[in-house]
Formats: structure tokens, sequence, C-alpha cells
């Protein structure tokens, strides 16, 4: 009795007959009223947005994307989109009752199909044409694109503008957006600044300006290491690094570093060294080099092990740094160097080093402290003294010895020394030793004297330090770290932005409210100060803290800032998608259990980069269905999905990640499978398929199967080569 044709609809609105002629039009939604048609906007301000023409995995087909700028809606009925404007300019018609929202986006798929948000022609990978013409065959809009790369679209930045720009995350049907900057965190006052001006006030002069950042009678004031204090030199803090370590070895302790260096051996040679009873940056960083082409065992069979019970090593490292595995020698006059910096010049420190191949009676490895200042050898009883900074033992064969390199009382003005590892070329086995295995680095904060200003004269100290910012608009968060004792006023450009043990206004002879606990002052507090990004200034800034004992005559003061700003776009969802792009991957598929089990197919999945993935709203649409419910995956970490929970449990019991139970189920001959980007992104993650016929032990078997390679490019994953049958190990390393 009556039918209508139409082709792509906009959400919230309605199609139907208007007007005495009961033309069909674009409605507003009347649902038992009267229909009343929809302003409509102009055609020619229609713009081609984005295209992608060279489509692997992300999409299934390349797509052409329209922008209306327009507010209102635009009819796009009897339009042309071509790829070949000069002789084909009306190649393909865009059905009736067809329209684009107002300051939205229509996607026509360019896979040779003749059908509503579709085009019957394919985008060339190579130079390309792209036309839109209007009814009467005027051209609305045209571009020229040049070769195309896989999986990366093209368009234009902004939306409708004449600025085009290649897109690693093609959005149709979305905002064109650019990869945000990565994260950025920006030391704006860090532990070791030495252009630190300090002074203990006599009198209310300047008492109501020092903290401004135009103050400038510095007539008296002193200059100094960033951390302020007296009382706590015998305070010390300990950081220990295990230069060569892997998960396999028998044990780390808590906020134990392992930096490392050598061939085979791909973290990091250089970082922070960490404060191991607490996890604190101690602001000192220790960095390893190398000459001679030295090798990185971790290898128990190959590298020893700890010391024997009661040994000076095993009293220094044991149950904290595991000394399994060794750094090898390499060609005749190698060295390793590990170099220390930002030491407080003011602080003593001790320095102990062991390593222990435990095989060999004769490869002697010489160390060699430079750079101190002053140093005493405290080396264990039976090590060869060559000098005050110089000692030598068998690395070789050290299990029963337990030798360790050290000297304390080590001090540097410029806030560095080094120790060089060396074998003793005058030894039976020449260049083979072994350098260091572990290391230890005890030192407290001392920072710059001011007892002799501040002791039974004033218990306030004023202090200023200086940096600069290029531009303060970057930063989203601001945070000042404190150790103190016992309180303090901190300033940023003279305004007040944080306290601690104090109250009220502060004058040049003020007290701290209490006398905070010793224990605590060499602990980080953190602040966060966040809502005086406003208050930093391009160019200089001043940070002015005052510092404040609860008497004149406590022997106990501490005053250490650190002064962090950063910027994280983390939350943007296209940094969010780019991502998982980069770093989710599907590492092993158990799709066929054995006919004489329960089933408990299921998935596994793993975050192969180095940074946390936010996996909600993630989904499997093909082969299975599963959303990801809120959740984040850490680095090198895994994720299962299953069939079935608990036959999955009764499998392979608790503690495994998993994230729900999909519907639909694997295909024991094989499927395709996508896993694709949270919605409104449309993007896959991963498309492949797999094949029963690839390895006959994962077909109700028993088996399952892995990804041989996690970081292999994501088209890799539709290969047989790419995988191989191995026992089921879900939410662990593939065997």
């Amino acid at each position: 009795l009556d039918s209508v044709e139409f082709g792509m609809q906009i959400n919230d609105y309605s199609i139907g007959r208007v007007g005495y002629d009961r033309q069909w039009k674009l409605n507003q939604p009347t649902f038992g009223y009267s229909n009343v048609a929809q302003p409509l906007g102009d055609t020619a301000t229609l713009k081609i947005n984005e295209w992608l023409a060279n489509e692997d995995i992300l999409f299934g087909d390349d797509f052409i994307e329209l922008f209306n700028p327009y507010a209102f809606p635009v009819d796009l009925s009897g339009l042309y989109l071509t790829d070949n404007p000069v002789t084909e300019a009306d190649k393909q018609e865009i059905p009736p009752l067809s329209f684009i929202s107002g300051d939205g986006f229509a996607v026509f798929r360019a896979d040779d199909q003749n059908r509503p948000g579709h085009v019957d022609f394919r985008l060339s990978a190579g130079q390309e044409h792209i036309g839109l013409f209007d009814a009467e065959l005027k051209v609305i809009d045209q571009v020229l694109y040049t070769p195309q790369t896989t999986d990366i679209s093209q368009g234009c930045v902004p939306d409708g503008s004449v600025n085009f720009e290649f897109f690693e995350l093609p959005t149709p049907g979305l905002t064109n957006t650019m990869a945000t900057t990565p994260p950025t965190t920006v030391t704006l006052v860090p532990l070791e600044v030495t252009a630190y001006y300090y002074y203990v006030p006599t009198d209310s002069t300047s008492e109501s300006t020092w903290m401004q950042p135009d103050f400038n009678d510095l007539a008296g004031w002193q200059t100094g290491w960033t951390s302020l204090g007296f009382g706590f030199g015998g305070t010390s803090r300990v950081a220990y690094n295990d230069c060569v370590y892997r998960e396999d070895h028998p044990y780390i302790g808590s906020n134990v570093t392992t930096y490392g260096i050598g061939s085979g051996y791909s973290g990091a040679t250089s970082g922070p060294l960490l404060d191991q009873a607490t996890g604190d940056d101690t602001g000192i960083t220790a960095t390893l080099t190398q000459s001679g082409g030295v090798t990185w065992q971790p290898s128990p069979a190959s590298g020893g092990h700890d010391c024997a019970v009661g040994t000076d090593a095993y009293n220094t490292f044991g149950g904290i740094a595991d000394m399994t595995g060794v750094i090898y020698y390499g060609s005749a006059g190698w060295w390793v160097d590990l170099v220390f910096t930002g030491l407080e010049p003011t602080t003593e420190y001790t320095f102990a080093t062991s390593a222990a191949r435990c095989d060999y009676t004769d490869r002697l490895t010489i160390y060699t402290l430079n750079g101190a200042d002053t140093y005493t050898n405290a080396s264990t009883s039976g090590v060869d003294v060559l000098a005050e900074n110089m000692v030598r033992f068998n690395t070789g064969d050290n299990y029963n010895e337990g030798y360790v390199a050290r000297w304390t009382g080590i001090t540097a003005a410029d806030g560095s020394f080094t120790v060089r590892a060396k074998a003793d070329p005058s030894s039976t086995d020449g260049r083979k030793a072994y350098s260091f295995d572990v290391f230890k680095l005890e030192g407290g904060f001392s920072g710059s004297d001011v007892q002799g200003d501040m002791l039974g004269i004033n218990a306030s100290l004023w202090s200023r330090i200086e940096f600069e910012v290029e531009d303060p608009c970057v930063f989203d968060t601001l945070t000042l770290r404190m150790q103190y004792e016992d309180g303090f006023v901190a300033y940023l450009n003279g305004v007040e932005v944080a306290s601690d043990n104090f109250t009220g206004t502060p004058v040049w002879n003020s007290t701290a409210d209490s006398n905070r606990p010793n224990e605590l002052a060499t602990g980080f507090v953190e602040f966060d100060i966040s809502d005086h990004i406003s208050d930093l200034q391009p160019g200089t800034n001043v940070l002015a803290v005052h510092g404040l004992n609860d008497d004149k005559d406590d022997g106990y003061f501490l005053m250490l800032p650190e002064l962090i700003a950063s910027s994280d776009p983390s939350l943007d969802p296209y940094t969010v998608a780019l991502r998982l792009l980069d770093g989710l991957r599907i590492t092993e598929i158990m799709y066929n259990t054995p006919a004489t089990t329960s089933e408990y197919d299921y998935i596994e999945l793993q975050n192969v980069s180095d940074v946390n993935l936010d996996l909600t709203g993630v989904r499997f649409t093909d082969g299975i269905e599963f959303t990801f419910p809120p959740m984040e995956l850490g680095p090198g970490e895994y994720v299962i999905v299953d069939s079935n929970s608990a036959m999955f449990e009764i499998a392979f019991g608790t503690g495994i990640n998993v994230a729900g139970e999909y519907s639909l189920e694997l295909s024991n001959a094989g499927e395709n499978i996508i896993l694709k980007l949270a919605l409104p992104l449309d993007a896959a993650i991963l498309r492949f398929g797999y094949d029963d016929g690839w390895y006959p032990l994962t077909d109700g078997q028993g088996w399952s199967l892995v990804i041989r390679d996690p970081t292999a490019k994501p088209a890799s994953w539709d290969k047989a080569e790419s995988w191989d049958a191995a026992l089921p190990s879900p939410g662990a390393p593939n065997p």
C-alpha cells in the first residue's frame, strides 16, 4: 500500500511526509502529532574531510568521510561521489533520503557495493582523485592525494579546513585529531640545586618582602645546597643495586634498582637510586659505562651465586641484592665504570661492591675509587689494598671469602665520584675477571650546615631558589615534595602555596607549632599545589621556603624541597587508543578444549608496551563477543577472557587475571577474530584468522596456539608461521 526507500539516517531525526504534496523529508520527531519538517543546510558547504585508502588491520574497508560545517543537517540525496572526477563525476549517486547531521559526519565505505553508506568503487593506495558533486554535476569539493601508508588515513585538521594531515588512528565519523604530546614531567626545583640562597633573619627587616620574586636585597644571604639542616648526619639512607638480575633469580629486595651493562643486557644502564627503606628517589644517579665489550651473564649455571652465610658479602647484600650472575670480562684492557652524580657535597657516603663467579682461583679484579675528596678504605680483611683508593680480590671464586670492596667517609665537593672495575693484567688469567655484581651506597642528608647560624639564635630560616619555566600553560599538575623538621611555609612567586606544622602569619622569628618526630624528617611529604599553576610565569620564578624549628635550641633541623610539574595527556581518548594499538596483543588462544574435559576455552592478551593500558570498553566483535569492564593492564601483564570461568578455574587455579566470560564461542575449525577499540572509535587493534589445520595438537589435543613474537607487526597474526603449539599457560609467559 505504501513504501519508502531511504539512505543514511542521523540521530534524533525521523523522516516523514510533509506538505500538500506529501513528499518524504527529514522531520523533527513528532510521534502522534503532525509531521514537522526540519530546516536543512546548504550542500555547497560540505567537505571531503578524511579518507583511508590503504587499510589492513585497523579497518576492513577503505572509507570516505564527509563533514558538514553547517549548524543544520544537510540532505545528501542525489549528490555524487567519485574517484574519477574528470570523466565519471556521476560514478556513485547517493540514495534518496540520505542525510548528514549538523556539524557532523557521514562515512561511506569504499568496498565496491552499491547500497546506502557504501560506494561502488575502491580507493587506490597510490595517487587518487576524490570528488563530491551536486545533482547538476557541479563540483562541491575535491581532493587529490598522494600515495598512502598502510592503516594511515589523511584528512583535514581542523575539520573542513584546507590543512591536510596524516592520522595514525583513523576516526571515521568523529572529529579529526592529531596525536597529543607524550606525558611530560619536569623537575623545576631538583634535589641537587646549588644556587640556593638562604638567610637566618636577625630582625623584621624584609619580613614581608623576602619571598617576592623581585626581592634583590641579598646582602648577608649565603649560597648553599638544597638540603639545609643539621643534626641528621647520622640518619643514613641506603640504596642497593643488583647489576645482574632477572626474574628467575632467587630474590630481590624491595626498592632495589637493577641497572646493568654488557652484551645481552637490554635494560637501563643509568637511573636514580632509591632509598631501600622508603622507595624515595635519593636524588643520586648511578651510571654504568664500559670499554672492551663486557658481557652481562645472568645464568645461575654460568654466573655464580650468593657468598657463604656469615661472610662480609652475605651480611652486606644477603636477602636484598641477589649475587646470581656476573658481568663477564671483555677484551684485553676492558673496564667498567660506575659513576655517581647528584651527591650532596657535605654528606659522607659509604660505597660497597662485590662479585662472585665461584669457579676460578685466579681471576683478580681491581676496584679503584676516583673523584672523591675524602675517603677511607674499609674493605673486607684479606682484600689486597694496593692503595687507599685501590683494592683487589679474586672475583673468580669468592664464595667462601665473601670479599667486599668498601670505602667510608666519601665526600665529593662537585657531587660526583667514580669506581672503576678492571682485571689485574698481572694475574694468571689476565683479562679474565668480573666487575660489579651488586653495589650499595649509603649516606645521610646533612645538607648545608646552618647549625652555627641557627642553633641557639633563631628557629626561622628563609630560603630562595630561582628556576626557569618556558611555558607554564603546558602543565596540569604541580607538586611540592618536602623533607622538613619541624615545619615550613612555602611561597611561589610571593604567593603562599603550602605549609605544615605552622598556623598564623609567619614573622622573622616564628617557631613551628610542635616538635615533629625526627624519624619523619627524611621521608618526603607531597603537597599538591596544582591550584597555583597560574602563579607560575614564563621566565624566572622563585620558590621561597620559610623553614621553622620548634625552638631555637632544638639540635635538629631540616629543609629539603623539590618542585615537580607535569603534563599527562593519558586521559585523552586518542592517546589511550594509540597506546592500545601499539601495546595490546593476543598472545594465546585455546579454541578447542579436549573432549574428555569440561570446556575452558580462552583468549590471553598481554600488554607488550612499557605504559599502563586502559582496557575499558575494548571489544571483541567477531569470533566472540566481549567488552572489557573498567580496568587497566600494566606493562608485561596478562589478562584472560574465557568461555566458562568456573571450568577455567578448575583447570588452571586461582590467581590468574580473568576479565570475564565472553559470549558466542571460538570455532573448533578456525575463524576470524576482531579486537576493537572502545566506542565511539571503530578501529581494530587486531584483525586476523586462525585455522585448526595449522597445528593438529591445538585441535582438541589439549594444546593451545601461542604467538611467537608478541611485539611483531599486527599483520603477522594472520599467518601460521607466527604461531606455535604449546601446552596451555594462561596468564604467564608462553613456554
